[in-house]
């Protein structure tokens, strides 16, 4: 029995296609029971390094291009500068986006002045994913 996976809407994809503007984002996509992160080109140096250290792991699957538009996404990840994130997060919040979509926000340790932001289905639980 295939589980039942809760993605992000595609209109939630369109708007968080957006942060672009603002930041990068790290795009996660599950294709035949694997993680894949899409990611950019960047100038960011936090963004860099998440990339450079982590793409090494057994775990996680790094590609540097567009996600595919035929796979849906599972959540984005940013890794930007706080007042970035912050202009982010209001614009979905006073767009009513988060009644559709989960918004996660934490202060990075690792990158001081630096925010983390993820997006996902409102309705996404680690069994769901």
């Amino acid at each position: 029995m295939k589980k039942i996976r809760k993605h992000i809407p595609m209109i939630g994809l369109r708007i968080v296609k957006s942060v672009i503007a603002v930041a990068l984002c790290f795009v996660n996509i599950i294709m035949d029971d694997m993680l894949a992160i899409y990611y950019s080109e960047s100038e960011n140096p936090a963004y860099n390094n998440v990339v450079k250290t982590l793409r090494r792991s057994p775990f996680r699957n790094y590609v540097k291009r567009e996600p595919p538009q035929e796979e849906e996404v599972v959540y984005f990840m940013i890794l930007e500068q706080k007042d970035k994130v912050e202009q982010f997060f209001r614009v979905l919040t006073e767009q009513g986006w988060e009644r559709e979509l989960k918004i996660i926000k934490y202060d990075s340790d690792q990158y001081p002045g630096y925010e983390y932001m993820k997006i996902y289905n409102k309705n996404a639980t680690p069994f769901s994913a």
